[in-house]
């Protein structure tokens, strides 16, 4: 069986890999490659360089402006992928980081990070009319501790994302199509897309919260934000330090400075600020004013 892969990011990278790795190449009749500016680093160039070392056919997503019947008898395989697939396809695999049924939907990988689960895996599904409902192939799972960054899950996910790869291509060998076992609906649940206003700090927090959320946002993505004298900047690093009694507690507002880091007085808290950077890239420490308040 021939497959079209459509991937994105570290994890559709991983997929990609598995392909050539595991001795499948010779199934892959095209790759194609989505780019995200709401990470750092997108694998973009990562999953092109591969292909040309390779000589595998390869086009970006901008490129597919209209359908194209050349893999209408293809299997096409999603890792990664955030949008609607127009082309027809024997049947359509998609890789979905979450244990379905539980967060069909956008981020569940930083969903369940959030919420502190215990587990967190990668899923392959047929993919049908409803989003993420499709019936299951397989899945894979990890266990999750804490304090932890979302770097880390992200590496271990795309590893399960590896190793699922060589098993669905290993069963395409020969094979028309794959069957699947239907969901539970009694046991769905959704997670809902994150835009900008998602990553906003609120001070009003503990600081342990505080730290789990900079920690579940930071690299590769965007990072945690805040507004500081009206300007946004991003924090990746921060730690939480003793907590003092404040007459006024005014959560948001710079307490003390020590050593350039400013210390924020959060709801429940103080949090030191060890690395932030502005628009630029630049770093935004130390603050330029002392009496800065946090939005």
């Amino acid at each position: 069986m021939q497959c079209v892969l459509y991937v994105l990011g570290q994890k559709g990278y991983q997929v990609l890999n598995a392909a050539i790795a595991g001795g499948f190449k010779e199934m892959v009749n095209l790759v194609v490659v989505g780019s995200d500016i709401n990470v750092q680093k997108d694998f973009f160039e990562d999953i092109v360089c591969l292909c040309k070392q390779v000589g595998l056919k390869y086009r970006s997503r901008q490129d597919l402006l209209v359908k194209d019947r050349n893999y209408e008898n293809s299997i096409a395989i999603a890792a990664g992928w955030r949008w609607l697939i127009r082309d027809s396809y024997r049947q359509v695999i998609v890789f979905h980081d979450s244990l379905l049924p539980k967060y069909r939907g956008f981020n569940p990988l930083i969903t369940a990070l959030l919420n502190y689960d215990t587990k967190t895996g990668v899923t392959a599904i047929i993919a049908n009319k409803d989003f993420d409902c499709g019936d299951v192939i397989e899945s894979r799972s990890i266990d999750l501790s804490y304090p932890t960054k979302i770097v880390h899950v992200l590496n271990a996910v795309s590893d399960l994302y590896f190793e699922l790869s060589l098993s669905i291509f290993s069963r395409l060998r020969g094979a028309q199509y794959l069957d699947g076992v239907p969901q539970t609906e009694s046991e769905a649940s959704y997670s809902v897309w994150r835009d900008e206003e998602d990553y906003r700090i609120n001070w009003a927090s503990s600081v342990d919260s505080i730290v789990h959320f900079v920690n579940c946002l930071s690299f590769p993505y965007k990072g945690a934000s805040t507004l500081c004298d009206g300007k946004l900047i991003r924090i990746f690093e921060v730690g939480a330090e003793p907590d003092v009694e404040i007459a006024n507690r005014d959560a948001g507002k710079v307490l003390f400075i020590s050593e350039n880091k400013p210390v924020v007085i959060c709801g429940v808290g103080l949090l030191r600020i060890d690395v932030a950077v502005d628009d630029d890239g630049q770093s935004a420490l130390p603050f330029k004013n002392f009496r800065a308040r946090l939005k």
